[in-house]
């Protein structure tokens, strides 16, 4: 009976027969010997670090394994899936989900192409999964949260064939917790398929490096990458890594290499339509840095932040965080040392995330706009690397407490390093991952365009058109305003303001939906247009973002309070809703109307009383942020007025009662609610419940 022990094809011979040795000579026996010492070396090699070729990429996959990816992949769908709307789309969302509204001319041609520039697939896939599962945010996350658990198994792959299969659970487990893997995996952007998709590639690039390789493999390679260029550019650095790694591997094996060269031509052949069309797209735009990344990184900088990112997330750098990216990198400079020369699939792991970290660091140093997530897909690899790392580590620490190594306290130490690794790694994925579910991101917080969108859905109606002068506007709409029949119009460069001018001599209503990064709301040339063509029936501003709703005014019905003789509150909204913590804000949203022109400035008064009566907090400004002052309202326009108040931290629980109206600021005197003097001068929005 024959015997096959190792991982991955690593396989020994049996021990000779003993019945064979009595009538061999001494030479004979002394042969057997020295076959017999080396296979036990060989033996006690295997049980820790095992000679892996690309043959163990086709190594079974044990029941236990099975369940244990399985569990993982759970785990990792559902932290992707929590709290998956939390975070408002950002603006490149929304590019997205505007651009998956446009059929392929759209995304290949003309103004809206151009706004993009990015290769038309996952646009095209975001379209057709939203045209099934709709364009709510948790739709358009979805997608990109399965793509992100479907790393985790080829995780576990890539990290089995190079050569621990402790070590590949660890590294699935580590993808499926990572801050930054999540992050990614919860926005409606290309990022988690193109982290897939370079896994899929350096997976069927390692089948073609063993012997023997068919065409079939070779086009496999090809394939992938094909479908990896029109995904995201970026990739393209992976390939030719790959194509480095493989050349050099290949290179006594004159046909894998034609192979090789000839099924990649053919990639390239098919590629190059769109090449020409995007060099051409490039020429003609003026391709502009965004404000928040002007500075160029170092490349001691850029590798650290990088690594730190991969390994533990985004949250606020620390001791412990640091620490953690050192010891996980211990654990795959370990992994480098156990495995040598004798894992293929390790070698092309590291040098294909080697060249491209450096090639993309080589990109920024021509042109300074670069962030880790250019080069996602290096991210698994390099926890699949560091779960290796641990997984030899712990392995052999098993074997020095069984006393199986000649060196137990080395093996001990190993191990305490490698579960130290683990600890660190979790711990800061756990804090990164509290912050992402819990806290808004400060850097879009202020574009979000939520509570105006609300706004506009209540109000809009089928045949509204809406009016961007940004892209990521109009994929907002898609997200938030699910009113049928609404049309979306993306206006931009030099046609806009003709553009504009014919729209407005339409009838009908029109939407515009406006930008300004400094705030301060000068009217475009866009904006400027609608209103000499249109009288404007609705304002709402927050933050950055202004809507503006151009066509005829809808008539009053049942206001909740009239001050004076000419202003009308028609509508209050609060939040939170419940309870209100001291040391929270109260959000306070005040619809008002004009029944006839004001006669002055007033200003608008929201004021939160305690239980003994006093003053508490407060907001007193201009309406709509000063940007539309009472004296050039408009006889039925809506004018959407938001304020918040900050409770102090100190304030005593009970029921504060809530207040609002307005007031001529020169002398302070208070509108009263309704047509005489004598009746009250404000209005009771409700009580609040303030509790500890």
């Amino acid at each position: 009976m024959s015997a096959r022990i190792g991982f991955g094809g690593a396989a020994l011979a049996p021990e000779p027969n003993p019945a064979r040795r009595v009538h061999a000579t001494d030479r004979i026996g002394a042969a057997h010997s020295r076959t017999r010492l080396t296979a036990r070396r060989r033996s006690t090699e295997a049980a820790t670090t095992p000679a892996v070729t690309p043959r163990s990429l086709h190594a079974r996959v044990s029941a236990h394994e099975v369940a244990a990816v399985g569990a993982i992949c759970a785990l990792a769908l559902a932290l992707r899936l929590y709290r998956i709307e939390f975070q408002s789309l950002w603006w490149d969302e929304g590019v997205s989900l505007y651009l998956a509204t446009l059929p392929l001319s759209g995304l290949t041609t003309g103004k809206d192409w151009l706004v993009d520039l990015h290769p038309p697939l996952y646009h095209l896939l975001l379209g057709v999964w939203t045209r099934l599962a709709g364009s709510t945010p948790f739709a358009a996350r979805y997608l990109s949260a399965w793509f992100g658990v479907a790393a985790v198994p080829l995780t576990y792959v890539l990290a089995r064939a190079m050569g621990s299969r402790l070590g590949a659970i660890i590294g699935a487990a580590l993808v499926a917790v990572s801050q930054f893997a999540v992050f990614y995996g919860q926005e409606s952007r290309m990022y988690p398929l193109v982290a897939f998709l370079g896994l899929l590639s350096v997976w069927t690039c390692a089948r073609v490096l063993r012997p023997g390789a068919r065409l079939a493999g070779f086009a496999t390679v090809a394939a992938v990458n094909l479908v990896g260029l029109y995904t995201y550019y970026y990739l393209g650095l992976l390939i030719v890594a790959e194509a480095g790694v493989a050349l050099v591997m290949l290179r006594r094996d004159r046909r894998a290499v034609a192979r090789w060269i000839g099924a990649h031509a053919v990639c390239a052949l098919l590629y190059a339509p769109w090449l020409a069309l995007f060099l051409t797209g490039a020429n003609s735009t003026a391709t502009s840095i965004p404000s928040e990344r002007v500075t160029q990184w170092s490349l001691a900088s850029f590798v650290f932040q990088s690594l730190l990112g991969f390994t533990v997330g985004f949250a606020r750098p620390a001791p412990w965080s640091v620490l953690s990216g050192v010891a996980a990198l211990a654990a795959a400079g370990y992994a480098t040392v156990r495995l040598g020369g004798r894992s293929v699939v390790w070698w092309l792991v590291l040098a294909t995330s080697a060249f491209s970290i450096l090639a993309a660091y080589a990109i920024d140093v021509a042109r300074p706009f670069l962030y880790p997530r250019f080069v996602i897909w290096v991210q698994p690899m390099l926890l699949a690397a560091i779960g290796v790392g641990v997984g030899l580590a712990l392995s052999e620490a098993a074997e020095a407490l069984r006393g199986r190594v000649r060196a137990p306290a080395f093996g001990v130490a190993a191990g305490l390093v490698a579960l130290s690794a683990i600890v660190l790694v979790v711990h800061g994925n756990y804090r990164s991952l509290a912050e992402h579910y819990t806290v808004a991101r400060t850097a879009y917080s202020s574009s979000d365009y939520r509570p105006v969108l609300a706004g506009i859905a209540r109000a809009a109606r089928p045949g509204d058109l809406v009016i961007g002068t940004y892209p990521w506007q109009l994929g907002y709409v898609v997200a938030y305003v699910h009113t049928p029949g609404i049309r979306l119009i993306y206006f931009a460069g030099e046609s806009a303001e003709r553009e504009a001018t014919q729209s407005g001599s339409m009838t009908g209503r029109a939407w515009l939906l406006l930008y300004s990064a400094d705030r301060a709301w000068i009217p475009d040339r866009v904006e400027s247009a609608l209103i000499r063509q249109l009288p404007t029936a609705y304002v709402d501003q927050y933050g950055d973002t202004r809507a503006r709703l151009f066509g005829a005014p809808d008539p009053v019905v049942s206001p909740l309070a009239r001050l004076g003789d000419s202003v009308l509150l028609t509508r209050t909204e609060l939040a939170p809703s419940g309870p209100l913590h001291a040391g929270g804000t109260l959000d306070v949203t005040l619809t008002w109307q004009a029944s006839a022109h004001p006669a002055a400035d007033y200003t608008v008064f929201v004021h939160l009383l305690g239980p003994d009566g006093q003053l508490r907090a407060q907001s007193d400004g201009q309406p709509v942020f000063g940007a539309f002052p009472t004296s050039g309202w408009s006889v039925g326009t809506v004018y959407v007025d938001r304020h918040w108040l900050a409770v102090p931290p100190d304030a005593a629980p009970g029921e504060y009662t809530l207040e609002a109206g307005m007031y001529v600021p020169s002398t302070g005197q208070r509108l009263p609610v309704g047509r005489t003097a004598e009746e009250p001068d404000r209005v009771i929005l409700g009580k609040v419940p303030v509790v500890r």
